[in-house]
């Protein structure tokens, strides 16, 4: 199997990049990851000043955040620790331009409860920091787009919010951190 494939930049002197991973097996596309880099301001702004990640226990507030904005992997290809890679060479990308805190969220199914992604962030060092309800119509289900979590279109289905704050040690929290 092939790891990562690709990265890619948008207008590489513009400040908001956004990176893309690909997985392929045997030339077929099998898991995907897209991420972004940019301002806090634009992420406080998406999710329109209701909670800012400072009350996320994410402190000093950051300059730029990295933003994990989709991440994808084939059925047959899931449990195989495939999104994991995908997700760790997003983020060794935008940690290589400076950042340390990322943002990411897990859809959660309006009908069980569930959040499919939820388990791969927490794996992968992200902490929940709260709800974001009827996400999918925040971030636009117009246009007959089908959620993911439900597959249904519109949808009212939530989203937990995540948080990684690579700046604290393995183990610290953010109040312990911000008594050293």
């Amino acid at each position: 199997m092939d790891v990562v494939v690709g990265l890619g930049f948008y207008e590489p002197d513009h400040t908001d990049q956004t990176y893309g991973f690909v997985c392929s097996c045997e030339g077929r596309i099998v898991g995907v990851v897209v991420a972004s880099l940019g301002p806090y301001a634009t992420v406080r702004d998406f999710y329109r000043e209701e909670t800012p990640l400072t009350e996320w226990g994410v402190e000093p507030e950051p300059e730029m955040v990295g933003r994990v904005r989709e991440i994808a992997v084939l059925p047959d290809y899931r449990r195989t620790g495939l999104a994991t890679v995908l997700l760790a060479s997003s983020e060794a990308a935008v940690r290589a331009r400076g950042v340390e805190v990322f943002v990411a969220n897990g859809w959660v199914r309006q009908d069980t409860g569930e959040s499919p992604g939820g388990f791969l962030l927490a794996s992968c060092g992200y902490r929940a920091v709260g709800e974001i309800p009827r996400f999918f119509e925040l971030v636009g289900a117009a246009g007959g787009v089908f959620c993911p979590a439900c597959h249904q279109s519109p949808c009212v289905c939530a989203a937990h919010a995540y948080i990684k704050d690579c700046r604290l040690k393995p183990g610290a929290t953010a109040r312990s951190r911000s008594r050293s």
